[in-house]
């Protein structure tokens, strides 16, 4: 008999062909947690398996999976299982095992011939769990299944799965927009949070890691979503530069400015950071890059500091965007001028306009990314208020020189990306998302997933 189950077509790769790590993390209405349920269900129909079902802390079985793989059997009318109180088998000989890792660490350590291992709520998974598990799963072919709500990037889990992925490995983020049955009643709740809430909403929906110590996120309508490996360079489109004048690092970033649905959007596929640098070199690294571009080039950036004479001994007679203009010339570059504010705005005012335009009140994203541009993903990621503050933390000097990679956390990149946007759109109240918030709806079309 061949079963056939629904799953989001987002997780379908997950499932493909051999693999020894299986990981879905994302936040809560994702669905990831009933089609781990499925797939399991159907491994463990297909033929003899031992499937371990673990999280870090389980006092009973009431805190498994039991109940969600119980409830699955009994929605898809799947034959053969038997579903006890404290057990669940399959008439083939598969059976399905339920352990907390903290409390059952030498049972888990001594345990056998087990064929899939699948840790859910693996966020709370400490490394010595991991440490633990990982070897214990050892029979040919034998797979870890994880899920998780990511909390910390620093948490053992998200290290281990998120930012350093280990071989063999198939992992993929996925929240309520990827799942075709989110209900309606999670759908307000998640409407709601987001509007009076914006940071715990991307911690709590968007699966993004909770805020840290310090104060809330200075892009707090950032998302993974604002990343797109389809931003990239045209010819046939103008080009922006839009630039910071702090010489460690030089950070400049490069755009096209294209209108959608009558509304700018910023499509940023490339950034200059260079440390120790000046103008010239950054000029000029732009020019190898740029230098054959025939359909125009604006230069924007730091109103005060492009506007100022350069700091440059033999220089002293020209503004910055000036000398850009020069070294541009004498790259034999053709068609670029100068658009810039008479001024910078006040900061905070800046950055409000930036999150507006990052993610409007319709959830429309102007700001999006080519994932190649680290420093403007990380300082739009990583950035922070001090607490109590409309101040953003930044490392001082001494803290640079014990750690020079600190200067990566300075606010030059996210000036950049902001002073362009400010240009161009400057005149939006900041208020306006919160008076103009409406629920959104979706129609959703289940999909059917592969037998």
């Amino acid at each position: 008999m061949t079963l056939q189950v629904e799953l989001p077509e987002a997780l379908y790769p997950i499932f493909k062909g051999q693999s020894r790590y299986r990981v879905a993390y994302g936040g809560r209405g994702s669905s990831k947690s009933w089609a781990f349920a499925r797939m399991l269900l159907l491994k463990a129909y297909e033929k003899k398996r031992r499937i371990l079902c673990a999280r870090e802390l389980q006092n009973s079985i009431k805190d498994s999976v039991h109940r969600l793989l119980s409830d699955q059997i009994e929605l898809l009318k799947l034959p053969g299982f038997q579903i006890g109180e404290s057990f669940l088998r399959h008439a083939n000989g598969s059976i399905f095992i339920f352990k907390g890792l903290r409390a059952n660490a030498q049972e888990i350590k001594s345990m056998e011939a087990v064929d899939i291992a699948w840790i859910e709520e693996a966020q709370a998974v400490s490394e010595q769990s991991w440490e633990v598990l990982i070897p214990t799963i050892r029979n040919p072919d034998s797979e870890i299944w994880v899920t998780l709500n990511p909390e910390n990037k620093d948490d053992p889990t998200s290290q281990r799965f998120i930012e350093n992925p280990p071989p063999e490995s198939r992992i993929t983020k996925i929240n309520y927009w990827d799942n075709p049955w989110f209900p309606l009643e999670l759908q307000k709740e998640m409407e709601y949070l987001r509007a009076v809430d914006p940071i715990a909403y991307e911690h709590v929906w968007e699966g993004e890691y909770r805020a840290s110590s310090l104060g809330g996120k200075v892009v707090h309508a950032w998302s993974f979503a604002n990343k797109d490996d389809s931003i990239l360079y045209d010819p046939n489109k103008r080009v922006y530069l839009t630039c910071d004048f702090n010489v460690d690092p030089m950070c400049w970033a490069i755009a096209h400015k294209p209108v959608i649905n009558g509304r700018n959007e910023y499509h940023f596929f490339h950034e200059i950071v260079l440390e120790n640098s000046n103008i010239v070199s950054a000029a000029q690294a732009f020019a190898h890059k740029y230098r054959k571009h025939r359909s125009g080039i604006i230069i924007t950036g730091d109103a005060n500091s492009g506007r100022a004479r350069s700091d440059m001994a033999d220089e002293a007679n020209q503004t910055r965007f000036s000398k850009i203009k020069q070294v541009f010339s004498d790259e034999g570059m053709v068609n670029f001028e100068v658009e810039t504010n008479r001024s910078n705005p006040i900061i905070k005012t800046r950055l409000e306009q930036f999150n507006w335009i990052v993610c409007d009140n319709e959830s429309v994203r102007r700001v999006k990314v080519h994932p190649s541009c680290t420093q403007i993903i990380n300082i739009c990621e990583t950035a922070r208020y001090i607490p109590g503050s409309d101040e953003m933390w930044q490392p001082n000097a001494r803290q640079i020189e014990d750690r020079n990679i600190l200067k990566f956390q300075r606010d030059d990149m996210l000036d950049a990306v902001s002073y362009l946007v400010w240009k161009y759109d400057p005149k939006v109240d900041p208020d306006q998302g919160k008076k103009n918030q409406k629920v959104i709806t979706r129609e959703y079309q289940p999909r059917h997933s592969q037998q």
